[in-house]
Order: C-alpha cells, then sequence, then structure tokens
C-alpha cells in the first residue's frame, strides 16, 4: 500500500500544488478586492444626564476595503459610527470611536478611519420663562381687547446653559384676524433673545399654549369737576372760607349710561375740628362702574377765616 502511495510522488505533489494555485487565481478573480470610501456621521452615546452636545463630531469621510459585492452591502445597509462619551466631562474630549458594519460583511470588509474623534460637551439646565402674547392689536372701532391670557402662564427652558442664558421672552403667537369676540385657541410658542431673535437650540415645555383674548366695548370717558362733600364742623369761632382741588377736574370712564348721570365727582371731606388753613392729599374714589383714567390723587387746599376775637386782639395791640 505504501509502495503506490511512493510511487510517481513527485507528479502527485506537483499536481497538489498546481490545484492550489489554480483555486487561489479563480477565487482572486471571482471576488477581486476594491476600495472605496463613503461619508458616515458619527452619533455620540453614553452622556451624562446634566450634560449636553455643544460641538458634535462632524462627518467623517471612511475607506472600505472589500469585494463588489460587499461593498454595495455597506452602501446599502450604511455604516454606523458610534462615538462613547461615558465618563466625558465639560469641554473638549477626544473620544474611542467604534464603527459597525452591517453583520453580513463583519470579518470581510475592513475600515480605515479615525479612531478617536472630537466632541465638545455643555452642561445642561433650564429655567421657567414668563409667557407673553403677540397678536393684531386692531379691534373694530368702539371695542377694545382684554389683556391676553396664556394657560400656563410660564414655560420651562431646557438646553445648554450658555443657550437657557440667552433666552429673555417665551412668545406665544395669536391669530386673531377677523375675530369678533372671545378668542380661545392653543398657539405654538418660541423662544426669543433680547433681540427679539429666535433661540432654536433649546426644549419648551410645553410647546403650546392655550390663550385667551376677549373683545369688549371700549368705556367712555368724561371730564368732572370735583366737588368738596364737607362733613363736620370746624373748631370753635373758625370758618370755612373756601377750598380749592388740584387738579379741579378729573377724567373718569364707564359705561356710557352711567356717565350720563354724573354732573361732577363728589370727593367725601371731613373739616371736623379744622383750626387752620391747610393742604390735604386726597385718594379719589369714583362711584361704582366708573374708574379713573389718570392718578386717582389731588391735592385739597382748604382755607378759614380767623375768628373775630383774635382780629380785637390785634387792633387792642396796636
Amino acid at each position: 500500500m505504501m509502495s503506490l502511495l511512493r510511487r510517481n510522488w513527485e507528479y502527485k505533489l506537483l499536481s497538489l500544488a498546481l490545484s492550489v494555485l489554480l483555486y487561489i487565481i479563480a477565487s482572486t478573480q471571482r471576488t477581486p478586492s476594491r476600495t472605496s470610501s463613503m461619508p458616515v456621521l458619527p452619533e455620540v452615546t453614553g452622556i451624562a444626564p446634566d450634560l449636553a452636545i455643544k460641538v458634535a463630531p462632524p462627518s467623517e469621510q471612511v475607506t472600505l476595503t472589500g469585494s463588489a459585492d460587499e461593498l454595495e452591502i455597506v452602501r446599502k445597509s450604511g455604516l454606523r459610527a458610534s462615538v462613547n462619551a461615558t465618563g466625558a466631562k465639560v469641554g473638549k474630549s477626544f473620544l474611542p470611536v467604534t464603527y459597525i458594519l452591517p453583520e453580513a460583511v463583519r470579518g470581510r470588509v475592513s475600515v480605515e478611519a479615525p479612531p478617536m474623534l472630537q466632541v465638545e460637551l455643555e452642561a445642561r439646565t433650564q429655567k421657567m420663562v414668563a409667557v407673553g402674547v403677540l397678536f393684531e392689536n386692531q379691534p373694530p372701532p368702539g371695542f377694545e381687547y382684554d389683556a391676553p391670557e396664556p394657560e400656563p402662564t410660564q414655560v420651562m427652558v431646557t438646553g445648554l446653559a450658555s443657550d437657557v442664558e440667552r433666552v429673555e421672552r417665551i412668545v406665544a403667537l395669536l391669530n386673531n384676524s377677523g375675530s369678533t369676540g372671545l378668542v380661545s385657541r392653543e398657539v405654538p410658542v418660541v423662544a426669543q433673545d433680547d433681540q427679539q431673535q429666535v433661540v432654536s437650540n433649546v426644549t419648551l415645555q410645553p410647546t403650546r399654549v392655550r390663550v385667551s383674548l376677549k373683545l369688549r366695548q371700549r368705556p367712555a370717558t368724561k371730564t368732572l369737576v370735583l366737588s368738596a362733600n364737607l362733613t363736620g364742623q370746624p373748631s370753635p369761632g373758625v370758618a370755612l372760607s373756601g377750598y380749592e382741588f388740584t387738579p379741579s377736574m378729573m377724567v373718569v370712564q364707564g359705561d356710557p349710561v352711567t356717565l350720563s348721570k354724573l354732573t361732577a365727582l363728589s370727593v367725601p371731606v371731613d373739616i371736623a375740628g379744622l383750626a387752620q388753613s391747610e393742604t390735604r392729599k386726597i385718594a379719589l374714589l369714583p362711584p361704582p362702574g366708573v374708574s379713573m383714567v389718570a392718578g386717582k390723587v389731588v391735592q385739597l387746599s382748604l382755607r378759614v377765616a380767623l375768628p373775630k376775637v383774635n382780629k380785637q386782639m390785634k387792633k387792642e395791640g396796636q
């Protein structure tokens, strides 16, 4: 048996070598290796809850090596680049990258790309900001709008500390064009800085608020003379010789029917025990259904006549 194996062994060994060589040549011709490049946008994972990305790594151009069929699989299924930010602190850091190929070509396609990428992280913060309402303040003639009422009145702003700090106000944009009565609807809100520019890199919660806007008849106005309603008696022998309000007239507003019944604005003045001329500050109290257009405080000057006995004593002293 051994003699048969040893017979013409040189030719047998040569045949085996030629067979292996032909297999290698055939395999190379069947699946020639190729090189291709493609962009990949890295995704950052493992960020601490109190941190956020300030500057993300840019898209990277990576080089792939494999057969034409394998590279086509990668192009169709995609290549992922995962940046591990576990343990990263505030500021700039170079972090490791893992390139993840489709499962069908793993171990058969090689990837040439940077092993580390730079990521900049910043502290994440939040604050409550009051909601303001922008609307078309052009009511029909004879009418006016009440102050708009947003619900809720505040919105939580979350994001990078530098972005959150820029937010000066939250604006609800209400389209009330053509409205003839109460308007109540949900509207989106936007964050703005002190220049009324939109701050987009923040998260708002909630993103919409309900705004109520009431249209009412504009109250009538009327200018009324101030009239003192005197009560009490001055000191014995003292007489009130006159008084003067400054200003002497005030503008009030209210329902037209109510105002038509008013000819003057009565001001209660207690002069009990008044012994000499004096000046007082008096807060006006308009009747029900009527309000002051401007200030409510006026000045009242009270003038008194000296007792006759004082005049007689003065003559005797001369």
